[in-house]
């Protein structure tokens, strides 16, 4: 018959249980905050005697500075990407590997959308924009590494940029201007050329995609974005220069100028303006244990020497940037297997949330509150919100 006791183990309050079927127990539980960390046994007991799994569940470090987490969606999940509609709502886009589908989610204040399936077939790398409360996603077409891009005008609609290939490694990035025309950098394929492309018309027609070369190769990933007078701006990682941190930068119609930052190496970037329209770039030194760095430029071009502003694990894993409405550096970043959020100085750096976790990591940053959104890969099976 029916389980009589269900025990997590010390610190941990069972407060009810409910038998869903033969094979799952659901289980409200209480954590004392004092708990110890790491993995627990499970045990249940039925009046035939009580049965325990070891490892079936784990405890993390939690989180702090009122973070609260959400489950989104189960599924094992790809890279999401984040953005927030004219209300501060968030949006995600996410690969569903489970389903092989990319697929995009809302929140409303109260509850998560059902999702919905933005690209039916092999997908990588979405990077989603909001124009106004319409989601926008560029991603790479699996099948052909193709860059593609992807908006809702009541129904999805795709654009796949046949013959515009893009580096299987390489993570596009999409900004729209104040006309909400899509802008993405991506690399392409071996030698890896950084590339720049860009809507003038109507985003289904060919001939109304401008497709630029940058100047400069970039496997890994670039970041970009546009500034008042939608010029675009690029940080990148520099792979034929010892993986060295990239930007580059072009006014109208002008040619592009690429700038090597400084001699640290790293594979992703990620990058911000200022309301002067300087940039700010964040990124994991792959040469210093994985340290996360900051820098900017300033007066006279100049730009600052880089800031330590914590420490990360995993040379492959992302740093993404925001600047709060002072104009202050906002990261987040993962540090043995815990999310961290950098809040303008290192006493103010923050846990979001702990546990195992896909490479990449998405912040948004609400620009009347200042506050902030991630949305991660929590171990394989997890697609979560912060």
């Amino acid at each position: 018959t029916g389980p009589t006791a269900v025990s997590f183990g010390d610190d941990i309050a069972v407060n009810s249980y409910h038998a869903d079927s033969d094979t799952q127990i659901t289980a409200n539980v209480t954590i004392a905050a004092d708990a110890a960390t790491g993995s627990r046994s499970v045990s249940v007991t039925t009046p035939d005697g009580t049965y325990t799994k070891s490892s079936a569940f784990r405890v993390y470090a939690p989180s702090s500075c009122g973070w609260v987490t959400m489950t989104v969606a189960t599924v094992s999940a790809g890279p999401p990407s984040i953005a927030l509609d004219s209300s501060g709502n968030p949006h995600i886009a996410y690969v569903d590997y489970t389903n092989n589908k990319l697929k995009y989610v809302s929140y409303d204040g109260a509850h998560w959308s059902t999702p919905e399936i933005v690209y039916d077939g092999t997908a990588s790398y979405p990077s989603l924009a909001m124009n106004g409360d319409s989601p926008c996603i560029s991603y790479i077409d699996g099948t052909a590494n193709t860059l593609s891009y992807a908006w809702k005008d009541v129904t999805w609609k795709q654009k796949n940029m046949v013959g515009i290939n893009v580096c299987s490694e390489s993570q596009p990035s999409l900004a729209l201007d104040n006309a909400g025309k899509p802008h993405i950098s991506f690399g392409s394929i071996d030698p890896y050329p950084l590339k720049y492309a860009y809507n003038h018309g109507d985003p289904a027609t060919t001939t109304d995609w401008t497709i630029e070369n940058v100047g400069v190769n970039a496997r890994y990933s670039s970041s970009l974005a546009l500034d008042s007078a939608n010029n675009p701006h690029i940080s990148y990682a520099r792979p034929d220069d010892m993986d060295h941190v990239g930007y580059a930068y072009k006014s109208g119609a002008g040619a592009w100028t690429t700038i090597q930052v400084n001699t640290d190496r790293t594979h992703i970037t990620s990058i911000a303006l200022d309301s002067g329209g300087d940039p700010h770039i964040s990124y994991v030194d792959i040469t210093v244990s994985g340290a996360i760095k900051y820098t900017s430029r300033g007066v006279g071009g100049v730009w600052a020497a880089p800031v330590a502003v914590g420490s990360g694990s995993h040379s492959n894993y992302n740093s993404p940037l925001a600047l709060d409405s002072a104009g202050n550096p906002r990261i987040c970043y993962s540090n043995n297997y815990v999310i961290k959020y950098y809040a303008g100085s290192v006493p103010d750096t923050q846990v979001v949330a702990g546990g195992p976790f896909g490479q990449i990591i998405s912040l948004a940053l609400n620009k009347s509150t200042d506050k902030p959104h991630v949305a991660y890969c929590e171990s394989s099976t997890l697609l979560k919100y912060a």
